[in-house]
């Protein structure tokens, strides 16, 4: 249900994942990652390092998650829904840019 933003409609000539990367290209989205992009990308190559790898396994995003407390917000299974979208599948690996696509997923969830 929270992915659904992302599926493409065959009726429209642009899909919904199209719409949804348009919506948070916008200044304004882009302003609060700018204010807090040192917090973020710390936050991001702490947990992906994890495992020696540059990008955020499902083990490490799911670790944020859980020390967040945005797992009891969203539930596990939507979390791994969400990863797995922008990383090509659950075996996928997110880099940054990725990471934050994945939160504002998170933060319509949560609205």
């Amino acid at each position: 249900a929270v992915v659904e933003c992302l599926r493409p409609r065959p009726t429209t000539r642009r899909s919904e994942r199209d719409a949804f990367q348009q919506s948070i290209d916008a200044f304004d989205v882009q302003a609060v990652f700018e204010t807090h992009n040192n917090a973020l990308r710390r936050a991001f190559v702490k947990a992906a390092a994890a495992d020696g790898d540059p990008e955020m396994s499902l083990d490490e995003f799911m670790f944020v998650m859980r020390t967040t407390r945005l797992q009891v917000v969203v539930g596990a299974d939507a979390l791994r829904d969400i990863f797995a979208r922008f990383a090509g599948g659950a075996e996928g690996s997110l880099l940054y840019r990725d990471f934050l696509d994945c939160l504002c997923v998170i933060a319509m969830y949560c609205d």
